[in-house]
Formats: C-alpha cells, structure tokens, sequence
C-alpha cells in the first residue's frame, strides 16, 4: 500500500536488528549497552543536523518544508555522531579496547536496508536522465532518474560481505570500521555527481563537503590506530593516556 510507512517500518527493523547484533556480541559485558546507546543516540541527532546544515536552507520555500524538516536526516551526519557517541559511552563506563570491529558490518548492512526504505518512500533520488532505460527509476510523475538508492544500497551490502570476510579471517582487526568510513566517504563524494542534490557550485554538492570532512575524520582515526600500534610493538612505548589498549 502506498500509505504504508516502509521507511519507518525499515529503520526499526534496522535498530532491533543491529540491537541483538551487539547483545549477542557483548552478552558477557552488560554495561556495553550504553555504548550502543550512546552510539545510536547521537547518531541520530547528528543525522538531523548534518541535514538542516546542508539541505533544509535550500527548501525554504518547497511546499513540503515542514515535513522534511520533521522526517529527512543524512547518513553522513550519522556515521560523524555516532563515533563520537561511542566514543563518549565508552569514557562513561570505562572502557578502553577498540568496539568499532563490531559496528563494522551491522552498519552497512542496515544502511542497505534504510536504502530499500528509500526507493519504497521514493526520496533521495538520482539525477533526472534524458530518456528512460532498464536501470532508470521513474519518479511520480514518470520521469526516470539515475538509481541513486539501489546503488548504495548495493555498494552497503558488498561493503557487508568485505567486511565479514576480514573480521572472519582476523585481517585489519581494529580497523574495519575506518575501513567503511573510509569507503563510503569515498564512495559518497563520487556518487554525489548522480545524486539530486543542492549544489553549492555546478560540480560541488553539500553533502560532499559533508563527505571530505568524514573522509579526513576517518582517514586521521585510521592512521592514529595504525601509528599506535606500532609504538606498542616497542618495549616502553606507552599511550598519551597511559594506557596499552586501543580506542575507537
């Protein structure tokens, strides 16, 4: 039914979903409920103001104003929110070994499944094309549009499988979250030029600013990890913190 609320229904089986995926993880350490907590929690709230800093100035006078304002967030703002809402869980009950192999492929997997919300609710759309073809998605009022929602949700679900693959198989342990991060950034500013999108300029849109800055965000966390561990391969070599484990 067209007056089924998909995205909705898609986004809570994503947070039930990545819930268990996390309690079954940690069911021996009860208290890393509130990294998770803290996680999704500013998640959230930094979707919706990644958003209303991009996008929401640029809809000022559509006649839809109020219900984007109330109901559109970004994944970009998302994935910068919910580091630092880990970041923050974890320094609340103390611990110090690196979570983020853990978010690593329940992240992906349930953006993909936010995507499919997408093409149901029939936001976040492609670039209109000239003529209609087998990979075009035509909007309400028959005018075909570059798949923008199938394709992220596709390069999500590959991004999964990687990244199952490397956690399986002990490869970049500590990392495979940076690794996405790094990725979709990437992915994201490229996938930008086929998106429907407020341009600042003719060939930048806002969220790829959005996407440079969680781009070097990742890329700095990557190198961090990578240069503190090989100072812990030294006899001596100690953390700023004083610790030996890891941080996300």
């Amino acid at each position: 039914s067209s007056t089924t609320p998909w995205y909705a229904i898609l986004m809570l089986v994503g947070l039930v979903g990545s819930a268990w995926w996390w309690g079954r993880r940690f069911r021996a350490q009860p208290t890393m409920i509130v990294v998770y907590m803290g996680g999704l929690l500013v998640a959230l709230f930094c979707s919706k103001v990644g958003y209303v800093s991009v996008e929401l100035h640029f809809e000022v006078c559509v006649n839809d104003f109020f219900f984007k304002a109330a109901t559109c967030k970004t994944i970009l703002g998302a994935l910068l929110g919910g580091y630092g809402g880990v970041e923050a869980g974890k320094w609340l009950i103390g611990h110090t070994q690196a979570t983020g192999d853990a978010f690593a492929v329940v992240v992906p997997a349930a953006l993909a499944l936010g995507r499919v919300g997408c093409v149901l609710h029939g936001c976040c759309t492609g670039v209109a094309c000239e003529r209609a073809a087998w990979w075009t998605i035509a909007d309400p009022a028959g005018v075909p549009h570059w798949p923008a929602q199938p394709v992220e949700m596709t390069f999500n679900l590959v991004m999964a499988v990687v990244l199952l693959v490397l956690w399986r198989r002990g490869r970049l342990t500590g990392q495979l979250f940076h690794v996405y991060l790094i990725a979709y950034a990437a992915f994201r500013f490229v996938h930008e030029w086929l998106r429907d999108t407020p341009r600042l300029t003719p060939w930048l849109s806002t969220y790829q600013v959005l996407a440079l800055v969680l781009l070097a965000f990742a890329l700095w966390r990557y190198q961090s990890r990578a240069a503190r561990r090989e100072g812990e391969a030294f006899p001596g070599a100690a953390e700023p913190w004083g610790g030996t484990s890891a941080r996300t």
